[in-house]
């Protein structure tokens, strides 16, 4: 049970250590994600969304009837925390995620078990990545410079996935004119986001499908050679709380978790820190198997 809770709390870094893992050949969790996409014509396989994008179409910020799609003015945040359920087919319970955040420097998931209490925690910070198994007292600790090195942007784009904000990694919207970075196209009724320019990253593609608000519907992200991984996060908004749903599949193997979140209180401080001195550190895949 644990074991596949971890797994889904550190998919939330897969996109920023996808190039990490794949360039010292781990076989992590982050092998395991993936799209399949070639070029700007690609196709999201899973059963909530299939998206295509062709490069023959027209970017809607061109046509004349969506010209009044904005890009979203964000207020600014210095603390936020978001409680939820994790949803898993399989589990006969559903584990507490508390998930709390300071702006670009710090996140820290949660996760509490009926009757258990905290089985685990993540934090990731401007120094590490470091997970703990409170059940068997173990841990491990990944420098985040060494994993960000291939990766142009930081926790705030993680943050902004977990808070449903649209982001293109490395840039501040609040600082960036979005038209230069992005290409909008309509499709299925919906308004999909590709990267171009100074926005794409090297040895990875990924998009954003979008409201007419710019409200993230999904967020799709791959690294180049490998067709054989899908990786999708699907939103569902339900007032002032959504659901965030994880999907990625391996070959014939599809894996999926949803966080039902409430809607978050810009407030909040981080737990007390745990004393790791009792604790085993291990590396990445013991860490995973030790559950």
């Amino acid at each position: 049970m644990f074991r596949r809770i971890a797994k889904i709390i550190l998919i939330f870094f897969t996109f920023h250590c996808l190039a990490w893992a794949n360039a010292n050949g781990e076989d992590t969790i982050t092998d395991t994600l993936v799209l399949e996409l070639d070029s700007i014509e690609y196709e999201l396989i899973t059963d909530s969304i299939t998206s295509t994008f062709d490069e023959t179409v027209e970017p809607a910020a061109k046509e004349e009837d969506f010209i009044l799609l904005e890009y979203p003015d964000y207020e600014p945040w210095e603390k936020a925390t978001l409680n939820g359920k994790l949803k898993m087919q399989g589990l006969p319970l559903s584990p507490s995620i508390k998930i709390f955040m300071e702006k670009d420097s710090l996140i820290e998931i949660t996760v509490r078990a009926p009757f258990i209490g905290e089985a685990g925690r993540l934090v990731i910070s401007k120094e590490n990545i470091t997970a703990v198994n409170k059940l068997n007292k173990t841990y491990v600790s990944e420098n985040v410079t060494e994993i960000l090195k291939y990766y142009p942007g930081g926790i705030g784009d993680i943050q902004d996935l977990l808070l449903g904000r649209f982001f293109i990694p490395g840039f501040d919207l609040a600082e960036t004119e979005p038209d230069s970075l992005i290409d909008i196209y309509f499709e299925d009724e919906q308004f999909n986001v590709v990267p171009k320019g100074e926005a794409q990253i090297d040895g990875i593609k990924y998009g954003f499908v979008v409201d007419d608000g710019f409200n993230p519907l999904a967020f799709m992200v791959m690294p180049d050679g490998r067709p054989d991984i899908q990786f999708a996060v699907l939103y569902t908004y339900k007032l002032q709380d959504y659901d965030v749903r994880f999907m990625f599949q391996e070959g014939v193997r599809v894996h999926e978790a949803t966080l039902e979140l409430k809607g978050p209180e810009w407030k909040g401080d981080a737990s007390k820190a745990i004393d790791l001195r009792n604790y085993r550190k291990v590396s990445f895949n013991d860490f995973l198997s030790n559950f």
